[in-house]
């Protein structure tokens, strides 16, 4: 799915990005991938990756001038934007929806014990999509770094 599809689709709004608010996504990634790195429960990790993940989104689709709409399926439209934003592959999407549930399960009263397996799967996705982002945003939208 191209950008343009995703957005008829979707109708984000169209705002104005600027360099502070990237710089803002950007240092709060760092700083939470720092804290995965750091811990050692699987859950609290999950939940790290989770922050990032959205925020790696955001980054992506507010460079884009994209904004969503607040929605009850928010997060489940932010994961999909990484499709057409950043070139996410459908089994890395369908990953990172799993974490996003894992996520909510536990978020919403139900133990569940995150896979480390899951977790470390994750990671790696996410790591290629910050790389991606960066480059990105190098190549497409200089003015923002």
């Amino acid at each position: 799915m191209t950008l343009e599809d995703w957005i008829e689709n979707n109708h984000p709004i169209r705002i104005a990005t600027s360099k502070e608010e990237i710089s803002g996504y950007l240092n709060k990634i760092s700083k939470r991938l720092l804290l995965f790195e750091e811990e050692e429960e699987p859950d609290i990790r999950l939940d790290h990756l989770h922050k990032v993940l959205i925020w790696i989104a955001l980054a992506a689709l507010r460079a884009e001038g994209l904004k969503l709409k607040t929605e009850s399926s928010h997060h489940i439209l932010l994961i999909d934007s990484l499709a057409p934003t950043l070139g996410a592959q459908h089994d890395e999407i369908a990953a990172l929806h799993n974490l996003h549930k894992q996520r909510n399960i536990e978020d919403y009263g139900h133990y569940s014990a995150a896979s480390s397996d899951d977790v470390a799967e994750g990671h790696q996705i996410i790591l290629k999509l910050r790389e991606t982002l960066m480059k990105r945003l190098k190549d497409n939208h200089p003015e923002l770094l």
